[in-house]
């Protein structure tokens, strides 16, 4: 698949990254995983450029931190789980697929 770059003064170039290269050319960052923490309580969507796209909280969840000593530090316990546990998806997901393209070459900057 060849492909042609065209530099111009008057239009700032900023070099990608070889991770970000692969991101752009092969649509690895419209990849979309989901995630969620507390049994479900709370799912994020991430995409592959590990940007949050949704964050859903069971109103069952709100409701418990209604009563006398509201937990509040245990729903936010529960988004950063859900946060880290998608951003891990989207890696994997990442790899998988950029794996799944070259085969076995070993290119630094991709993998381990």
């Amino acid at each position: 698949m060849p492909f042609f770059i065209v530099f111009s003064s008057r239009i700032p170039f900023k070099p990608l990254s070889l991770f970000q290269y692969f991101l752009v050319l092969f649509g690895l960052n419209e990849k979309v995983v989901e995630a969620s923490s507390g049994g479900g309580a709370v799912t994020v969507t991430m995409n592959g450029k590990k940007q949050l796209l949704k964050l859903r909280i069971d109103p069952s969840a709100v409701v418990g931190l209604t009563g006398g000593q509201p937990d509040v530090e245990m729903l936010e316990d529960l988004v950063v789980a859900a946060v880290n546990e998608a951003g891990r998806k989207a890696d994997e997901a990442i790899q998988a697929s950029v794996q799944g393209m070259l085969g076995s070459l070993k290119i630094p900057g991709l993998g381990d």
